[in-house]
């Protein structure tokens, strides 16, 4: 393998964690709003069912609502322990964590190639250095459930747009960029001047 070759190996397992580690932050920050939510709907009900069940000699009306609300209440204390909305958030929350962790080494290994010589093999610490990197990030493929297409795609975008600018926010839109230079670059007339011309 070459130092080029590997190099961008490496950027492919850093640009999946990035754009991963983006994806859980938004999951986990989704998953505790609902959980949060959820608890503060379960206590509004709790409380509204008291004040109903303290005022309810004061007619049939309020008999009727301190049921309704005490059948709200109870339904979203179900939702709150049967939904494990909790156990969502923490699960993206250690994915989080963890696809950052593999960002870092991928972040680290890619500083020490960077000067690495392109006429030298490269060293096979190197190599066992990425393939440990790349063992971690299939164990963290297979911890992953199904995600969210739309979300992931923003993601990817996202990532592209920091990396590429604010006008390509997709991977195609950067490579008819990079295309279109190289044919401008093989179209351009050589400086030199042909022999026998003249």
């Amino acid at each position: 393998m070459t130092p080029q070759e590997l190099r961008d190996k490496v950027y492919e397992v850093r640009y999946t964690s990035e754009m991963n580690q983006l994806y859980h932050q938004r999951t986990a920050h989704k998953w505790w709003l609902w959980d949060k939510a959820v608890k503060i709907v379960v206590c509004l009900l709790a409380v509204f069912a008291l004040v109903a069940a303290i005022t309810a000699d004061f007619g049939e009306f309020y008999r009727a609502t301190e049921i309704g609300l005490a059948a709200l209440a109870a339904i979203a204390a179900v939702i709150l322990n049967v939904i494990p909305v909790g156990e969502w958030e923490a699960h993206s929350s250690e994915l989080f964590r963890a696809w950052s962790d593999l960002r870092t080494c991928a972040e680290l290994l890619e500083v020490k190639l960077q000067d690495y010589p392109d006429d030298r093999d490269v060293e096979s610490w190197l190599i066992d250095r990425y393939s440990e990197l790349l063992s971690k990030q299939h164990q963290l493929n297979a911890e992953e459930s199904a995600a969210n297409r739309t979300l992931l795609l923003r993601c990817q975008e996202d990532v592209n747009q920091r990396l590429f600018g604010p006008e390509k926010r997709t991977y195609a839109s950067h490579v008819e960029e990079w295309r279109a230079k190289e044919q401008q670059q093989s179209t351009k007339p050589s400086s030199g001047v042909s022999a026998g011309a003249g």
